[in-house]
């Protein structure tokens, strides 16, 4: 006679009652086993009066349900395992799920970031079975770049992001195969940063601006002032500015509080609050500045009447896209990320410890701060050599 198929099998060493399900088997054709309840789960029952000893038959009708429950759980969700076997899901719409995903934890700005890539995979290789990937995709989608005449760093971006959206697929198992990407090869280039005439120049500039500007333009050239004294003097990101109140900026203290911002749908970097210390030249400038401002003003780029200036922040990069036009600054460094550069190379050329750079910095890796954000051209490298 063939041997009596057993439902339950005890695990002494972990206390644990397991249950074998001959109805759904393994890939190696074997009863699926499960965990049921503990020891103690079976012995005991809790009532109103407090916890009762199971009789024998209590146990096994106990047993027979908790089987049934998880039997009914395991089929379906073997049933929704074989459906989406079988069905076709497309890359486009696998896509859309994790753009919803990535907008629930990230800003809107990232999430605009993403969408493009994204975008710009479909267009490269069409839509397609999320399932069949096929090594030429990554291929056309470098040609459409190049033909895009993205920057390589642009490139990497792209790339960077796409495969963010792989891993989570897979993840989330959509594939069953981890999809790797191999991103274009980077050419690491010092950052460029802002010489101490030009630095001047714009500052000169933009104090004229305010004292000749017509009554409907001296707001913006204020908070252009604004914006270029929190990025030259303290180094900060303009997302950073953007959203700053007034709130956060204590005087007495000498230091600024960057917070979250939700009702302008930004957050700081790495979620970390942080205090920025104020140099003396800063704090005179914010405390003139404060002195002027009207009693219904929240922002720190407030349009006069309690509202944020610029309704987006790139509209901050804008301004200073144009304003360094018109100082004639022809180099490539950047509008207003490159006041980081600058501040950070000025501290280290002038002999500031690294950590010290970093912490000011608040990059959670030092070799940021080291291959990114110093420039070596005014390091006294022909005094080094000289010293051979």
């Amino acid at each position: 006679m063939p041997r009596e198929k057993q439902n339950f099998e005890s695990d002494e060493q972990r206390q644990i009652i397991r249950g074998r399900f001959h109805r759904i088997l393994t890939e190696s054709g074997r009863p699926l086993i499960r965990d049921l309840c503990s020891f103690d789960e079976l012995a005991f029952k809790t009532t109103s009066t407090g916890r009762k000893k199971r009789t024998e038959a209590e146990q096994q009708n106990y047993l027979n349900t908790l089987y049934e429950q998880k039997l009914y759980q395991l089929e379906v969700e073997q049933k929704e395992e074989q459906t989406k076997k079988n069905e076709t899901v497309m890359v486009k719409d696998v896509m859309q799920k994790y753009l919803d995903h990535v907008e629930k934890f990230k800003s809107p700005k990232t999430l605009k970031l993403y969408s493009k890539s994204l975008s710009r995979y479909i267009e490269a290789v069409g839509d397609h079975d999320i399932g069949i990937f096929r090594p030429h995709y990554q291929d056309d989608l470098k040609g459409l770049l190049d033909k895009l005449k993205l920057a390589d760093t642009t490139q990497n971006s792209v790339f960077r992001e796409i495969q963010a959206f792989w891993n989570w697929a897979f993840h989330q198992k959509y594939i069953s195969i981890p999809v790797r990407l191999e991103k274009p090869k980077v050419t690491r280039r010092e950052p460029d940063i802002f010489q101490v005439d030009e630095m001047a120049t714009m500052e000169a500039m933009l104090l004229s601006q305010i004292q000749t500007a017509p009554s409907h333009r001296k707001k913006a050239y204020e908070n252009h002032l604004r914006i270029f004294q929190l990025a030259r003097y303290a180094g900060l990101r303009r997302g950073e500015i953007w959203s700053l109140r007034l709130d956060n900026i204590i005087v007495k203290q000498r230091v600024i509080r960057l917070r979250d911002c939700p009702e302008l749908g930004w957050f700081i970097k790495d979620r970390e609050e942080a205090f920025i210390p104020m140099s003396e030249k800063l704090a005179l400038f914010i405390e003139t500045d404060l002195s002027g401002r009207g009693s219904s003003e929240r922002w720190y780029l407030d349009d006069g009447h309690g509202q944020n200036f610029y309704q987006d922040v790139d509209y901050l990069t804008r301004a200073f896209t144009r304003i360094k036009k018109k100082a004639g600054i022809t180099s490539r460094v950047k509008p207003l990320h490159g006041h980081r550069a600058t501040v950070a190379t000025s501290l280290l050329q002038g002999g500031e410890d690294v950590t010290i750079v970093q912490a000011l910095m608040r990059h959670s890796d030092i070799a940021t701060t080291k291959k990114h954000y110093l420039n070596s051209k005014g390091l006294p490298l022909k005094g080094a050599v000289d010293k051979l």
